[in-house]
């Protein structure tokens, strides 16, 4: 995707951190100690579609959604948009001009989480995830995961505010729902149009190369963060890493969701490729840990030297910006088909 597009800069939950069933059958050492990844995307488990778009096809508003919490009329074009989502505001900061959106929450202005830390920084209002904060920015939609806190979204409604309680979904295939939703909440389906094509294209370039390689040309690809977090099968970074083309020996192993590894555990895996996620690439936490222990000097990954940094805030967030992740794992797993 055009990097000018995407300025460069995500937040959702951790998984419980529990040693790996890998690590156990090798009775290996407890999880390194040390500080935990950033919180990681969980995919969405609930109904897909879940939010129904009931006016379609409408230039006009009133607009409705049917929810889980009922039909929710949007009586006009929203001026004064908040979400309660990083993922959300990614999507929004591409579809409306800033001056709509009456505030942020203070995990979007962070740049350690969020990809659009630098448009957030320039809205007025930053907020928590407080009733009485969001309530004081008098905003005329709010839009809220299917995660969000329930006794906030009841507080909101009480108050008469517009709460579209909003399926987010996760992976790079629930992009365009995402997308095209916030685009019918918002009346700017011809922006969502072109965000949608543009993360088509980015894909399909991608899909391209990817398709073709057999399974035996595929990179055996161990994704960690923090200290040490492998991501397993159902993550975020499973489906990005996948879907870049790469094997994922944590998901191998059976581990799901993100969870901690011993150092132990990492030789059987027998990665050609450990991806190290950090927060700050250039204040590394992983690197100690796995990337120079002399324990692991003979996995292949380390003995050949590939241990690539990556920004984390790409794979952990709920937007298109994960699109910017399959990109650079696409180009470190096959550099000579991405020069």
């Amino acid at each position: 995707m055009n990097p000018r597009r995407y300025p460069m800069r995500s937040l959702s939950l951790l998984l419980a951190t529990l040693v790996t069933l890998a690590a156990a059958a090798c009775g290996g050492a407890p999880a390194a100690s040390g500080p935990a990844p950033a919180p990681t995307a969980t995919p969405y488990s609930g109904p897909v579609g879940a939010t129904k778009m009931l006016d379609q096809g409408t230039t006009a508003f009133p607009r409705r959604v049917e929810t889980s919490r009922g039909v929710v009329t949007i009586a006009a074009k929203p001026q004064r948009i908040h979400t309660l989502s990083v993922g959300f505001d990614e999507i929004t900061f591409r579809l409306v001009d800033p001056s709509r959106i009456v505030a942020v929450g203070t995990v979007t202005v962070n740049p350690e989480f969020s990809n659009v830390a630098d448009l957030a920084s320039a809205v007025r209002n930053k907020v928590g995830r407080n009733a009485e904060q969001v309530i004081a920015t008098n905003p005329d939609l709010v839009v809220a995961p299917p995660t969000a806190n329930a006794d906030l979204v009841k507080a909101l409604e009480s108050a008469r505010v517009t709460v579209v309680l909003a399926d987010l979904l996760s992976g790079t295939e629930a992009h365009e729902a995402n997308i095209r939703l916030l685009a019918y909440l918002y009346g700017e389906e011809q922006r969502g149009d072109a965000l949608i094509a543009e993360v088509r294209a980015a894909l399909a370039k991608v899909d391209a190369v990817v398709t073709k390689k057999t399974a035996a040309e595929r990179p055996r690809v161990l994704f960690l963060a923090g200290n040490v977090f492998a991501a397993g099968a159902g993550s975020n970074e499973d489906g990005i890493v996948r879907r870049a083309g790469g094997i994922n020996v944590a998901a191998e192993a059976g581990i799901t969701g993100n969870k901690a590894v011993s150092v132990e555990a990492i030789p059987g895996m027998r990665p050609d490729i450990i991806v190290v996620a950090e927060s700050d690439p250039a204040k590394p936490v992983v690197d100690a840990a796995v990337v120079r222990n002399p324990a692991l000097a003979d996995v292949p990954a380390i003995r050949n030297k590939r241990t690539p940094s990556v920004t984390q805030r790409f794979y952990t967030t709920l937007s298109h910006w994960n699109v910017r992740g399959v990109e650079d794992l696409a180009r470190i797993f096959y550099p000579a088909d991405f020069r």
